[in-house]
């Protein structure tokens, strides 16, 4: 089996340092309480002890990875420790009953939960586009598992991530195929309940897969490039810094450049190469209220040139899966364009988290009660669904969908 470079550290036994790895964890997710945590590290390493998964990874280092990533999320020690739980239960025969008496029921839950959610293995569209009824079933056992409980879908998310993260040494066809998978259905899932930070990564690891030579001609285009763009944007933050102090407005500016399958997707769309997309680079506005967006909004375009078909009000229109930002694009210094993204830090935290924003979990407390919440879950849930299934609104999955939606709601 191949190994990959550890991401964690071993004590001088080889034994995982789980106590350094809890400390980082309370310290980086402002977690109080870690008891629940800790047992489900002690139950897993120890029941995976010796076994790795199919691309090298440690069991133990991959639910390590997938709690990283679900602590990022500020989800609870419940979904936390179902996290840290999964790749042990995928590769023993550990029981739920004995997870249940070393933690609890409701991470029992979350775990039974995702492994309903294998089935999306099996929703790879057929050339056709067509679906047989066998396929339609899997679909609306899927749905039924994901809308029970948002963190259920939010874990098996985080395992494709770290998946994605790990696969680079593995056969080629089999590269591939994980990597198309998700660009097919995870990236799109991560897209529609807002997860920012998920989808980003997920299309940017599928894309360096899918494509190599054009991920590694655009890579190399933005690392050449590298040094003039941070250079530029410097000069933009401070510019747009200081005017916005001038009118009262304490903002939050940062600088990047795009990922890169959006940029390979801005070419596409204007059907033109790569290196002729001027605006690779984004800068961020995080300013306290929604007022200041649109007087943020006012400086800078009263400040350059702004490109009219380069702007978007997604605060005034959201997008489907509640993303709120401004987008617009202007012209700057030495006649360079660059978009710029404004929106409140809270509308940011969304943006990053998405539905787990607005799903909040509390110690002790196992379902949603906030009516808003569930609506916008299930809206993207359906839209989700017209994306990856047939657009017939006579579909069992869709008609299942919508009588639960009419039941919960």
């Amino acid at each position: 089996m191949v190994s990959i470079k550890q991401k964690f550290s071993y004590l001088e036994n080889g034994e995982l340092d789980i106590s350094t790895w809890l400390t980082k964890l309370r310290e980086s997710s402002h977690l109080q309480n870690t008891d629940l945590i800790e047992k489900a590290c002690t139950l897993a390493k120890e029941t995976s002890k010796g076994l790795t998964t199919f691309y090298g990874q440690p069991c133990i280092e991959q639910g390590l990875e997938m709690a990283e990533i679900i602590a990022g999320l500020r989800l609870d020690q419940d979904a936390i420790s179902a996290a840290i739980m999964m790749s042990a239960m995928q590769h023993t025969k550990l029981s739920l009953e004995t997870v249940q008496q070393t933690l609890n029921s409701n991470v029992v839950e979350l775990i039974r939960g995702v492994q309903q959610m294998e089935t999306i293995r099996n929703l790879q569209k057929s050339q056709d586009n067509a679906r047989d009824q066998i396929q339609i079933d899997r679909l609306r056992k899927l749905f039924l598992a994901m809308v029970s409980d948002i963190r259920v879908v939010l874990i098996k998310l985080a395992e494709r991530t770290c998946i994605m993260r790990g696969i680079k040494s593995i056969n080629l066809e089999e590269r591939r195929r994980i990597a198309q998978e998700t660009m097919d259905i995870y990236a799109p899932l991560a897209n529609r309940l807002g997860v920012g930070q998920l989808k980003w990564e997920l299309e940017d690891t599928a894309f360096h897969y899918i494509d190599p030579t054009a991920y590694k001609n655009i890579a190399k285009f933005l690392a050449e490039r590298r040094t003039d763009r941070e250079n530029h944007i410097e000069t933009i933050i401070s510019i747009l810094k200081n005017k916005l102090l001038q009118a009262h407005i304490k903002a939050d500016i940062t600088g990047r450049a795009k990922h890169i399958y959006s940029i390979y997707l801005k070419a596409q769309r204007k059907d033109t190469e790569y290196q002729k997309i001027y605006d690779y680079s984004a800068i961020r506005v995080l300013v306290p209220s929604l007022q200041d967006c649109y007087t943020a909004l006012s400086i800078v375009h009263s400040t350059w040139e702004h490109i009219d078909k380069e702007f978007d009000d997604y605060i005034t229109n959201p997008k489907p899966n509640g993303y709120r930002s401004i987008h617009t694009a202007v012209l700057g210094p030495h006649e360079k364009n660059f978009e710029i993204q404004i929106r409140t830090h809270e509308m940011h935290e969304e943006a990053e988290r998405g539905v787990a924003a607005h799903w909040l979990y509390k110690e002790g407390k196992t379902a949603p009660s906030d009516y808003e919440a569930k609506v916008v879950f299930l809206r993207q849930l359906l839209d989700w669904h017209k994306d990856i299934a047939t657009q017939e609104e006579t579909n069992p999955a869709y008609e299942e969908l919508l009588t639960y939606r009419a039941h919960v709601l």
